[in-house]
């Protein structure tokens, strides 16, 4: 019975140790991950990385900081879950201090989108529907929420 225990432990151990990749860790089907390979991304300076499990708990901090600082005022009910009807695209990248970051383009509809899951969008018009943002994981901070304008 000892050994089976201590099998377990050593196995869970083991498990608990490997690195999660996010498209493992996340399965949210309104969220695509550009982590490794994208023929745009948002600076092509940076190098693009991959999140784990824990930075999907950052980002969720950092948003509910963002919503509780009033930056999402152009949402009528400003809450996490709010967010997360937005179809969200999220490209991970090392900044130039090797920092942690995500960029989330979000949109409220991908109707007459169908690849919005392989290739990042750049809309223009389209209000308080589309936004993007930025988010520095290590630092645990967020910059530059940007909401389109009306058309």
């Amino acid at each position: 019975m000892k050994i089976i225990i201590k099998v377990s432990l050593i196995s869970f151990l083991f498990i608990s140790c490997i690195p999660n990749k996010s498209s493992e860790v996340h399965s949210d089907r309104r969220l695509t991950l550009f982590e490794k390979t994208t023929k745009k991304d948002i600076e092509h300076k940076y190098i693009l990385t991959n999140l784990n499990t824990s930075d999907f708990f950052i980002i969720e901090e950092v948003l509910n900081n963002a919503i509780n600082n009033g930056e999402f005022y152009f949402l009528k009910k400003a809450s996490l879950n709010d967010l997360k009807k937005y179809y969200r695209q999220y490209v991970v990248y090392l900044n130039q201090n090797n920092e942690k970051c995500v960029y989330i383009n979000a949109m409220c509809n991908v109707d007459i989108i169908p690849n919005w899951k392989q290739e990042l969008l750049d809309i223009s018009d389209g209000g308080s529907c589309y936004w993007n943002l930025k988010i520095n994981l290590s630092k645990r901070i967020y910059q530059n929420l940007i909401v389109n304008g009306q058309g």
